[in-house]
């Protein structure tokens, strides 16, 4: 028996069509013809779909509940301006009114037909009838009106008596009502007489705002009669009723007519205090014309989702295909990997089955590398960290090393003075007064670095208090350069002062912008060379003042003039002694105090040349001040003198 192999190869056209063909037929579902392939096809399907659905979902119902909104809005507004609509109807009618009562308290009661007369063409196609009446609904003058009329009850003649005009409405077999306006006129002082109109139907609900085709209007008094109505159904009312009882005011509901299901705003008209009646607008719309944009959206978003859903299937198809991968190129990638080749990677051919999984291996060597990466990046962070934390310690103790040996200098100095005054007081009178001096001048400066180090607290945990004022920029220059001169001579360094003619004033606190003008003018002072100068100037440069202070010292190298600002941090060279002077307090200070006034401070220096320290600060009043400083969170502003 023949095996396949032994069969001949099939030949002529029919048999290369039929083949062919069926390649064709196989083409499309050979992604599809394995389980590894569907597996693929569906995570990939599903991982599209499922956000997509969401998303879809979420859009759905926020744009419909929108959509719904606006329409209710719409027919609210239209409710609203109906009712609008017959409230200035009926102000216009009442002043129609009260023109002619005026008439007849000049006049008199008799002259009813020439006051009348004499504003018919205001009154002209507004009334039916008019006439004035008496406490008995007694007819006195004019056109009484048809009967059935009943006279005024006890409380609405209570109403009229207070000057007001009386809405009343008078319902008749039909089912609707003829409404009526009264006032009194005050002709007669003995009897009141009243001015009493029913009002022309045709004026009080005609209008396009009332009689719009499209839509069913009806106007209820207080209680629950219908004044007025565009249509036969009646059957809102239990469903009004309802929905007053929620919330008398303003609302929406719905309810089914004969043929169709009507949508409904209702609005009420709060006229008791005017006109002693209380109206309820209720318009209906058929609720497929309201909601017709929603069913429209509907539609649409159904059309654009599913067509959406057969984008994302068939990019789906079109990526498994085109992602599948050999299986001899995965072989040969693993086993570089053994090798410790880690930049092996498969290229992405072909629209096999394996294209995923080929993808899926590029991935993974990406990450591999991706962590090592990482691993060695937070390695490499972690010893920085280390080293950030190691110099932080290192600053903190150095500062306590700067200002224990600040304390201790004083202190011995304080000490050792005041013991020699104690066990040998028989000195001479100069000498005892150097002694004293001395004691006061380390007192001083003990306190000067109390302060330093209290204003440091104050500005970590944010209970700076800055007193606000108009601050003389030139007065305060000229005092602290005064008080700092005797620093000066004592290494014959001298301090000039350069002033401008002009004033140089802004908002902000006197106290300390002079603490920041001394630390920079004693810090000019102790930096300079011996028999030097140090220039103090200020000027007026835009909407900014500048005070400069220069000195000619040994200058501050360019890798350090950043961070002499810091905490505890001061600038070292060879040519700066490497004994820290005082804290390194001062310019943290008084850069915080600069920058608190919306100012800068800067400087500029090279070694061997000296320093020249820049502070610009706005030009502002004192409510701009306190406005800037209220943003900012950790300080406390008191606007006035401090005290």
């Amino acid at each position: 028996m023949k095996g396949r192999d032994h069969l001949p190869p099939p030949t002529g056209k029919a048999e290369r069509r039929k083949q062919g063909k069926s390649f064709l037929k196989n083409l499309g579902r050979q992604f599809l013809a394995t389980r590894f392939g569907r597996r693929i096809f569906f995570l990939f399907v599903l991982c599209a779909l499922i956000p997509l659905s969401t998303l879809a979902f979420l859009s759905y119902d926020g744009v419909t509940r929108q959509l719904r909104d606006q329409a209710l809005q719409r027919l609210h507004e239209e409710t609203k301006g109906a009712g609008l609509f017959l409230h200035a109807r009926l102000l216009f009618l009442e002043s129609n009114l009260k023109l002619l009562a005026a008439d007849l308290r000049r006049a008199g009661p008799g002259a009813f037909s020439s006051s009348y007369a004499s504003l018919e063409e205001n009154f002209r196609g507004c009334f039916r009838n008019l006439c004035l009446m008496d406490a008995g609904g007694r007819k006195l003058q004019g056109d009484p009106p048809p009967p059935p009329f009943s006279p005024f009850s006890w409380e609405e003649r209570k109403f009229l008596q207070s000057g007001r005009t009386l809405v009343k409405a008078v319902h008749g077999k039909n089912g609707f009502a003829r409404v009526f306006l009264a006032m009194e006129t005050g002709a007669s002082r003995e009897d009141p007489v009243y001015l009493l109109g029913e009002i022309s139907p045709v004026y009080l609900w005609s209008g396009d705002t009332l009689l719009a085709p499209s839509r069913y209007l009806a106007v209820l008094d207080e209680g629950g009669g219908i004044l007025f109505s565009n249509h036969r159904e009646q059957g809102f009312l239990p469903g009004l009723a309802s929905a007053l009882d929620a919330n008398p005011s303003t609302g929406h509901f719905q309810w089914g007519g004969k043929e169709e299901t009507y949508l409904t705003s209702y609005w009420t008209l709060f006229m008791q205090p005017k006109f002693g009646a209380d109206w309820t607008i209720i318009c209906s719309s058929d609720k497929s014309q309201v909601l017709h944009p929603l069913d429209s959206f509907r539609v649409s978003f159904l059309l654009v989702t599913l067509l959406s859903f057969l984008v994302v299937i068939l990019l789906s198809l079109h990526q498994i295909r085109r992602h599948l991968r050999p299986i001899e190129l995965l072989t040969q990638a693993t086993r570089r990997v053994r090798e410790n080749d880690f930049t092996s990677r498969v290229e992405v051919e072909g629209d096999d089955e394996f294209a995923e999984l080929a993808a899926s291996f590029n991935a993974m060597m990406d990450r591999i590398v991706e962590t090592m990466e990482e691993r060695n990046k937070a390695q490499q962070e972690l010893i920085k960290a280390r080293d950030e934390a190691l110099a932080a310690a290192k600053t903190e103790s150095q500062f306590l090393i700067n200002v224990s040996h600040e304390l201790r200098t004083p202190m011995t100095s304080i000490l050792s003075f005041a013991e020699i005054l104690k066990d040998y007081g028989d000195q001479e009178p100069e000498e005892r007064e150097e002694f004293l001096d001395i004691i006061v001048s380390e007192a001083q400066r003990l306190m000067r670095l109390v302060e330093d180090v209290l204003d440091l607290s104050k500005l970590q945990s944010g209970t700076q208090r800055f007193h606000l004022t108009m601050v003389d920029v030139k007065a305060t220059l000229w005092d602290v350069v005064q008080a700092t001169r005797t620093l000066g001579m004592e290494k014959g360094v001298t301090l000039d002062l350069d002033l401008p003619e002009e004033e140089l004033e802004t908002a902000g606190d006197r106290d300390r912008l002079k603490q920041v003008w001394t630390n920079l003018i004693s810090n000019a002072v102790k930096f300079s060379f011996e028999n030097s100068k140090v220039e103090i100037s200020g000027r007026r440069i835009g909407p900014f003042i500048e005070v400069a202070v220069r000195d000619y010292g040994p200058g501050i190298p360019e890798d350090q003039q950043e961070i002499i600002f810091q905490r505890f941090r001061q600038a070292v060279s060879d040519i700066i002694t490497d004994k820290p002077r005082g804290t390194g307090l001062g310019l943290t200070i008084s850069k915080d105090v600069v920058e608190k006034h919306g100012g800068s401070i800067r400087v500029e220096s090279s070694p061997g040349k000296g320093a020249v320290f820049y502070v610009r600060i706005p030009v502002q009043t004192v409510e701009e001040l306190n406005n800037r400083l209220k943003d900012n969170n950790k300080v406390v502003t008191v606007t006035g003198k401090a005290e």
